[in-house]
């Protein structure tokens, strides 16, 4: 059995576990376990299990294709410059997807918004980062690398996006399930996805920290000078609305959808620009040339060792064949993930 196919089924076997989870052990469960932050920690366990499973099955194997190395300082601030890039396209696809499709994230935070800042930070941020990378850009993404590396972010990629099942995050998932397995072939090191994927993740929480701050601090001013009263109204208003993005004017979401779309493609563009500083820097830049010519149609199966030059890091194919990814497994899954976002839509 090919490597991909082993890889496609534990990818069946999780969600087969999460769709079991979700229909059978969740509706039993008392409803004050779904206050707050309890449906992200029953979430993230309903994969942590059957990840273990597979590393118990499996013997570890899985463990020892995993890329942990140190990146150094001044790479982990260029990688947080690089988030901060790729957050207006998600931005952008978060705009672009609630044209039609309901913001699912937004509705966890709110109800969030009384917790521990510390405490959401390490149940949205750090705990997803550090679980989600070690299947997705580590178990999967392992597995999948030896067909092809483009097929192999793709198709980890999807996975990635699939599994969060609803439109609206599969958008942004994906585009971000392909930004992290780059990094992670530009650093040979999946501590570079994880802090992306922490970033992306904290981010929301602490600007809804910071507007929480600003609102406390606006109606504190205006109850000492009448000229906040107006700013401390607005804030109130907008906290305490009901109004979707569903009921803005179509001319206002296309206004808003445009001027996300300027901003996504400037930065993405710059982006791009410290992702090859990145490769550079951790002499990986005629690796990513390659990976990033086979998006573009060069046939590139895996950089050829020969044209490595003299201290770059050498990362090539082993003799084992990962097998082809879209076979029978692989599509079941796809098929099923497709099927809850269309019921949940």
């Amino acid at each position: 059995m090919t490597r991909a196919r082993k890889t496609n089924l534990f990818f069946l076997w999780m969600l087969i576990f999460y769709i079991a989870g979700c229909l059978f052990v969740i509706p039993v469960l008392p409803d004050s376990w779904f206050k707050n932050y309890s449906s992200i920690v029953i979430g993230q366990s309903l994969i942590f299990i059957p990840f273990v499973l597979y590393l118990i099955v499996t013997k570890g194997k899985p463990l020892k294709d995993l890329k942990v190395r140190r990146i150094g300082v001044l790479n982990t601030f260029l990688l947080i410059i690089l988030t901060y890039c790729m957050i207006p396209v998600v931005s952008f696809l978060n705009v672009l997807t609630m044209m039609f499709a309901k913001n699912e994230v937004s509705g966890q935070l709110d109800g969030m918004s009384n917790n521990n800042f510390l405490f959401n930070i390490f149940i949205t941020a750090l705990v997803p980062a550090i679980m989600e990378e070690l299947i997705f850009r580590g178990v999967l993404y392992s597995g999948y690398r030896n067909s092809t590396i483009k097929r192999a972010i793709l198709a980890s990629a999807l996975a990635f996006g699939l599994f969060h099942m609803n439109v609206n995050q599969f958008c942004y998932a994906f585009f971000m399930g392909i930004v992290f397995a780059l990094v992670r072939e530009a650093t040979g090191s999946m501590h570079s996805s994880m802090i992306m994927h922490f970033i992306v993740n904290a981010n929301s929480v602490v600007l809804l920290k910071l507007y929480d701050i600003l609102t406390k601090y606006v109606n504190k001013m205006a109850n000492n000078d009448s000229s906040f009263r107006e700013l401390a109204d607005s804030l109130n208003s907008s906290a305490d609305s009901t109004v979707t993005f569903a009921d803005y004017p179509l001319s206002q979401k296309l206004s808003l959808l445009s001027s996300t779309a300027f901003s996504a493609v400037i930065a993405f563009a710059i982006g791009m620009v410290v992702l090859m500083v990145i490769a550079k820097r951790c002499h990986r830049k005629y690796h990513i040339d390659c990976i990033m010519s086979s998006f573009a149609g060069n046939r590139h199966e895996m950089p050829d060792i020969n044209n490595y030059k003299p201290g770059e890091y050498i990362e090539a194919n082993t003799s084992e064949y990962g097998g082809k990814i879209v076979d029978f497994v692989f599509v079941t899954a796809v098929i099923l993930c497709i099927m809850l976002i269309i019921y949940s839509w």
